[in-house]
């Protein structure tokens, strides 16, 4: 990263800059990728058990089940 340190280690406002950063990037391939990895995640913490109850709680179109 350019803020000097591995991106696990930034705290919460030099990440979110960071994240900003790939995320409007000049590459499309950075900005893409980027993405791609922000939808993963969040997709996956979404299905997670102990998170998809209350998601299932606001779609009851049998979301999580």
């Amino acid at each position: 990263s350019s803020f000097g340190a591995p991106f696990r280690e930034l705290g919460p406002e030099e990440g979110a800059a960071a994240l900003l950063g790939w995320l409007t990037h000049d590459r499309a391939e950075i900005r893409g990728l980027i993405a791609s990895i922000y939808i993963f995640v969040s997709m996956a913490y979404s299905l997670h058990p102990a998170v998809s109850p209350i998601f299932a709680a606001q779609f009851r179109c049998g979301y999580g089940a």
